[in-house]
């Protein structure tokens, strides 16, 4: 029993102190899409504007964000972003619809809505 522990032990350690192959691939760069809102007034319309930013090392290809307000899913209004090179921003605007009150609407913005782009899952 002692034989196959110390073996194992020896086994481990050697892994240890091997290199890797220079064949290794190193991971693929990839986007982080974060998204940030704020309220803006054009004349007597109230917007929402909407920066969709790659934080990441890869670009992002097009990809759907969908912003609904209110929690009603029947205010949702889908955009398609454009493709966002890394560390750039993409931005648009969506008017607030009929059913947010002059005095509060609370919006949630979902980006990559329909999961096409593969993220980084850094935080």
């Amino acid at each position: 029993m002692h034989a196959t522990r110390f073996s194992f032990v020896l086994a481990a350690f050697a892994a240890a102190c091997t290199s890797s192959s220079p064949e290794t691939a190193a991971p693929a760069e990839l986007p982080d899409l974060v998204v940030s809102a704020s309220c803006a007034r054009r004349e007597d319309t109230v917007m929402v504007a909407i920066a969709v930013t790659n934080n990441g090392r890869g670009a992002a290809a097009p990809s759907p964000t969908r912003v609904e307000f209110n929690d009603d899913p029947a205010s949702a209004v889908l955009r398609r972003t454009h493709f966002i090179a890394a560390h750039a921003v993409d931005t648009f605007e969506v008017e607030l619809p009929g059913i947010c009150s002059k005095i509060a609407c609370r919006w949630t913005i979902t980006v990559d809505s329909a999961k096409p782009v593969r993220e980084s899952g850094r935080c």
